[in-house]
């Protein structure tokens, strides 16, 4: 499966998870420039992009928390709580 943002962000709100976790990978990425980044949850979340498709994780309860963990972890590092810290 190919990652396609769009369908993420103008999808329904059942794949509300995957937008934030699409947000915070897209984020994770573009600081992997410069910094790094946290690497099993990056991983993570790059093999469950390219696993699961929307519908999948909208009928399953724990493919769902695991977006939603994995958000968790890179919201966290692109936010100066975790790793190198934030810019302001």
């Amino acid at each position: 499966m190919r990652f396609d943002i769009t369908f993420y962000i103008w999808g329904s709100t059942k794949r509300q998870c995957l937008l934030i976790l699409a947000h915070q990978y897209v984020a994770t990425t573009l600081n992997l420039k410069v910094a790094s980044a946290p690497a099993a949850a990056y991983t993570q979340a790059t093999i469950f992009f390219n696993t699961y498709t929307p519908a999948q994780v909208a009928a399953n309860k724990s493919l769902h928390t695991l977006a939603t963990q994995l958000a968790g972890v890179l919201d966290a590092y692109n936010n100066g709580k975790t790793g190198p810290a934030h810019c302001d």
